[in-house]
């Protein structure tokens, strides 16, 4: 029945948040997946504004200074970007083109990483304040940087899921070879952007009059 496998999922997750120390990404996130398991169980829609701001309630009651926390900011400012930033711009798209042939099939493919592009920026401008604020500094290839490492998230967890779940060696030992060449491939494309020229630029710190002013022009 499915909400016994509602009920699986909500637990595994809650044991991820256990294994990970329950950091504030993982606090949004698995907090985020139960609201939803929860909706679906009960019937209701799920409204992802509504579950992130529970959740942002929630953890500031439960510590305060969680706003003054790096990577629970930054995990809100991404969603933020997905929630709020990203429909708008995905208003602008135009589906109707290109019906036939082999153009459809071109522009199902830039669709595709003009999307990725889209999630990316929407990411990249949300979370470029709060860069700012607590590191004084931007890597212009951040964008381009997403544009690969996201698509490959999805598959880094199913590996990990599948990890998890798989004990024979032989397909363990497999399985651990993928997942290590999706984390070199990370971590080689983020060393690779750092040696580019300009990869950092120091704009130190920023006033409060100015991130009110850029919060402004963002919701505008």
């Amino acid at each position: 029945p499915f909400w016994i496998c509602s009920i699986l999922g909500v637990l595994t997750v809650l044991i991820y948040g256990v294994f990970t120390d329950a950091g504030a990404s993982a606090y949004r996130a698995a907090g985020m997946f139960v609201i939803r398991m929860l909706g679906i169980m009960l019937g209701r829609n799920y409204d992802m504004p509504t579950s992130l701001g529970v959740l942002l309630m929630l953890m500031v009651l439960q510590n305060p200074f969680y706003l003054y926390h790096t990577g629970f900011l930054l995990s809100f400012g991404a969603m933020i970007g997905i929630g709020f930033v990203l429909p708008i711009l995905e208003e602008r798209e135009n589906k109707g083109r290109y019906r036939e042939g082999i153009r459809k099939v071109l522009y199902e493919k830039w669709v595709g990483v003009k999307q990725a592009l889209l999630v990316s920026f929407s990411v990249t401008v949300t979370t470029l304040p709060i860069m700012v604020l607590h590191f004084y500094e931007i890597s212009p290839y951040s964008l381009l940087l997403n544009l690969v490492m996201l698509p490959l998230l999805p598959i880094l967890f199913l590996l990990g899921i599948i990890l998890v779940m798989v004990h024979a060696w032989e397909i363990s030992t497999i399985i651990c070879a993928l997942t290590r060449l999706v984390l070199n491939l990370y971590s080689s494309m983020a060393q690779m952007s750092l040696d580019l020229p300009g990869s950092r630029c120091i704009v130190g710190g920023v006033s409060t009059y100015q991130m009110l002013f850029y919060a402004t022009v963002l919701g505008m």
